[in-house]
Order: structure tokens, then sequence, then C-alpha cells
């Protein structure tokens, strides 16, 4: 009886991990419970956000407040999606600190700058469920309200 009543209510819904704990990592308890999904985020120079186009932005989030919000989604195989996020404030903010420490050391690389630049403030996730780019940025964004 116990058993049948964690499944039912505790093998359903999103697990949002954070950098470091692949989909692989929870894959058993994935599979004991068909309605519990998964959102991970992936590190900016992985080989698939390249080969599926992930920085090819095509839409503006509405409603993210104190932020611009660029967003992409892509089907890519296994049946999951990538969600890839670039977020002007923190684009900005990272920039800064990039030029400051290029500044400080006096070393700016023309060519390294200007790939770097593209991943400022990016983000990109890994999920098995199809939703809204804003419902994946928010549920990443309240992983810490719970």
């Amino acid at each position: 009886m116990k058993e049948n009543f964690f499944k039912k209510y505790f093998l359903q819904g999103i697990i949002v991990t954070d950098k470091g704990v692949p989909p692989s990592q929870i894959e058993d308890l994935l599979k004991e419970g068909p309605e519990l999904h998964f959102l991970t985020p992936i590190n900016r120079n992985a080989k698939r956000i390249a080969d599926n186009s992930t920085l090819a932005f095509e839409e503006v989030l509405e409603g993210i407040i104190d932020a611009r919000v660029l967003s992409e989604k892509r089907a890519i195989a296994g049946g999951r999606f990538l969600y890839s996020f670039k977020n002007a404030k923190i684009a900005a903010a990272e920039e800064a600190g990039y030029l400051a420490k290029a500044e400080k050391k006096r070393n700016l690389d023309p060519a390294e700058y200007a790939r770097k630049k593209e991943t400022f403030g990016v983000i990109v996730f890994e999920s098995d469920q199809e939703l809204s780019a804003k419902t994946i940025y928010l549920r990443y964004e309240d992983r810490w309200t719970l």
C-alpha cells in the first residue's frame, strides 16, 4: 500500500537539476515513474548545441520581469528537447566581466572574444517534455522556491 502511494504522489512531476547532474544519473528513478520528467542544464560548449542550431533564437519571452530573454526550442533524438535562452541582462554582465579581465591582463584575443560573446547570458536545457519555452524558463527560475 505504501509503495503505491509513493509511486502515485512522488514519482510524478519534473526533477529540476543543476549542471553536473545529467539525466543518466536519475535514469532508474525516471523509469520507475512514467509521469516523472526532468529538466537539466547542459554545458554551453556541448556539441549538440551547435549541431541543433539552438542559438538561432526566434522568440523573445513575454512577461519576464527585469530581463529580456531570447528563446529557442529544438526537438532532438530520443524524444527529448533542447531549450535555449539568452538573458540580455546576464549577457551584459558576463561580457563586462570578460572585458574587465582582458583589460586587466592586457590580452584581448578578438577571435576568442567573438566566439565567447555568442554564449554570454546563454543557458541551454535538456528535457524529456515538450513544453513552451516560457514554462521551461520559469520552472528553472522557480527551482529555489521549493
